[in-house]
């Protein structure tokens, strides 16, 4: 099967992008590949920092269906999502390639320096592992941990402390809860005006952008959920 890339171009693309992703996480199950909220959160990100269409790459098959894109992070991350069916196809390489070349450009960080090319896989994702390592990529120290719980038993009720309270973050709350995320995330690029329009994108829910409101109007802290539809 012959494949073609070429650059991310506009909303076009990634709607292709959510749609694959909700295809491919129905029939692979939810560990194999992004959720839609991690795509709409990553691309939010990635238009703060400069433009996706340097940092996007798509790859289509013979019939002009998306197989693949790959994503090359402001903080010098590769990461890749591929059908199986596309998989050990050479598109792998070709992505790698590709992202090589966007790390040897980037600029140095805020401290003058260019950390090394980094990527990540689940423990249980061996094959992908496996690239990496071929590709002279080592472990790191840095570990993200999954969680999972099954929503049909009882949840615990917690206690909040006196004069706090928790609700869905409102229209006017865009400049505090991008407060509340440079606070937690120092240093961040996320302004009072990116996070309004993160609030306009397609998948966010204000119902599901929950805040904990200090006594004397802050928010001290937040929790944000995404549905899958599917």
């Amino acid at each position: 099967t012959a494949y073609r890339s070429r650059p991310f171009e506009d909303e076009r693309d990634l709607q292709v992008m959510r749609q694959f992703l909700i295809e491919l996480r129905a029939q692979r199950g939810h560990l194999a590949y992004w959720h839609i909220g991690d795509l709409t959160w990553r691309f939010f990100l990635q238009e703060l920092r400069g433009d996706p269409r340097e940092t996007i790459r798509l790859w289509h098959d013979a019939r002009g269906a998306l197989a693949g894109f790959a994503w090359f992070a402001y903080d010098y991350a590769f990461d890749w999502q591929l059908r199986v069916d596309a998989c050990a196809c050479g598109i792998e390489d070709e992505m790698l390639a590709w992202a090589k070349e966007r790390w040897a450009g980037a600029l140095p960080n805020a401290q003058g320096e260019k950390p090394a090319l980094g990527s990540d896989a689940l423990e249980s994702d061996a094959a992908r592992s496996a690239f990496l390592e071929r590709n002279h990529f080592t472990r790191g120290d840095h570990l993200m941990i999954y969680f999972q719980r099954a929503l049909d038993a009882e949840l615990p009720v917690t206690k909040l402390p006196d004069g706090f309270s928790i609700r869905a973050v409102r229209a006017e709350d865009a400049a505090k809860r991008a407060s509340a995320h440079r606070e937690a995330f120092h240093p961040s690029r996320v302004t009072d005006e990116g996070y309004a329009r993160l609030m306009q994108m397609p998948e966010y829910d204000r119902e599901l952008d929950l805040v904990a409101v200090a006594p004397d109007g802050l928010i001290a802290a937040y929790a944000m959920s995404w549905v899958d539809p599917v």
